[in-house]
């Protein structure tokens, strides 16, 4: 339902645009001061309003001084507002637009031409609101993997980098898993592509299932290679997630003629920790995991390598953090 706000300190004024607003169908606020009406557009989350009908003439904050606040405080939302006074005077009608007003009309208002102007700005919020789902959308399909749905490689870092502040200012640690699908190259050659599509589509699908917090983020690398970061988790708690992603993987039962060692898809895992964020740089992180996921699949693949980051010297050392299970 399209909601209206009506900002006037006269309550007879405020009930003659009630009875006309509802009997057209609206849902009517209202706020007898500018302070209470910032108040009602702070908690539009979850009660949306969709155009102000503002008083010019209020104490304490007028109605202009008013919608420069909502303006500066909600910059990207927009919604209508239009002015109502009983002044018509030129100034003021400019300096009402000014201020971030889209409209302005003279007390009392005609019945008929108040709800054109309401009909008018509807469809203007309208379509403004599927502007903005429409550019939502847009950037959805720019973060995602349109394979796997996950995020892809740009999404995936612009997150990354925004956790990794996150820690490095609670001073928490951050862990990153690079998985790598196992001779990747060899099934797609002998099943063909779009099988290897529905296969990298699986598998993203049985990765996802090992990350259990909101902040846990899975994305694709590149090719057939995966990438998560688990904010705020040590060695220990990533090393456990790892192995739940290979094992979720194997679990799946991908048939695969090519996989020496095994008859079905497996994955080497790769991981790697940082203790201490602030001290580091992100792109360590992510280098020593790459390095842990070489020494899974140097050693036999399918299984978990992890790599510790040393904050101070920017060093590592590999070790074995999972033997190869037998299946």
């Amino acid at each position: 339902m399209f909601t209206v706000l009506v900002v006037d300190d006269n309550e007879l004024d405020r009930t003659y645009l009630r009875s006309i607003l509802e009997g057209d169908g609206y849902q009517v606020l209202e706020a007898e001061s500018g302070r209470e009406a910032i108040q009602l557009v702070e908690r539009t989350s979850q009660r949306p309003i969709h155009l102000v009908l503002m008083d010019v003439v209020m104490p304490m904050l007028d109605g202009l001084d008013t919608v420069k606040r909502m303006r500066r405080a909600h910059p990207k939302h927009w919604f209508p507002i239009i002015y109502l006074s009983t002044k018509e005077d030129e100034t003021l009608i400019c300096q009402a637009l000014e201020a971030g007003g889209d409209d302005f009309l003279t007390k009392p208002v005609p019945t008929n031409l108040l709800l054109a102007k309401m009909r008018a700005f509807a469809r203007v919020a309208d379509l403004q609101q599927e502007l903005e789902t429409m550019n939502l959308e847009l950037f959805q399909s720019s973060i995602t993997d349109p394979l796997t749905q996950v995020h892809n490689r740009l999404g995936f870092l612009n997150q990354f980098e925004v956790q990794w502040r996150i820690c490095a200012r609670e001073e928490m640690p951050m862990s990153v898993i690079m998985i790598d699908v196992d001779h990747f190259k060899s099934y797609n050659d002998t099943y063909g592509h779009p099988e290897g599509d529905r296969c990298l589509h699986a598998i993203a699908g049985a990765l996802q299932t090992a990350l259990k917090r909101p902040a846990d983020l899975l994305g694709r690398f590149g090719g057939e290679e995966f990438i998560a970061m688990l904010p705020t988790t040590d060695m220990g708690g990533a090393v456990r997630i790892g192995e739940d992603m290979r094992e979720a993987v194997r679990a799946l039962n991908i048939a695969s003629a090519t996989n020496p060692k095994n008859e079905v898809v497996t994955v080497s895992v790769g991981v790697s920790t940082c203790e201490m964020v602030r001290l580091s740089q992100s792109e360590n992180l992510i280098r020593t995991a790459d390095d842990a996921l070489y020494a899974a699949k140097g050693s036999g693949r399918n299984r978990v390598c992890y790599v510790s980051c040393n904050p101070h010297s920017l060093k590592h050392q590999e070790q074995l953090a999972t033997p190869l299970k037998k299946i």
